[in-house]
């Protein structure tokens, strides 16, 4: 017995699909972004931690998002 598919249905699933694989990407992005922040944190000069730090916090903050949402 074949079952029938609504085309719609099809398109949104694919969709959705591209959505979860361009999110990973992203993740991957942010994660290695705030490695880096951090990483240049630990090595800065002390007039730019604040700098660094701030940068620190909005990457995990964007990290945070993405993944509460994903």
């Amino acid at each position: 017995m074949a079952q029938v598919i609504s085309f719609v249905e099809v398109l949104r699933e694919r969709r959705r699909a591209r959505e979860r694989e361009h999110t990973a990407e992203c993740v991957e992005i942010i994660q290695a972004s705030l490695r880096l922040a951090v990483h240049l944190l630990s090595k800065s000069p002390r007039e730019e931690r604040a700098i660094r730090a701030r940068q620190v916090r909005q990457l995990a903050e964007l990290f945070e998002y993405v993944v509460r949402d994903s």
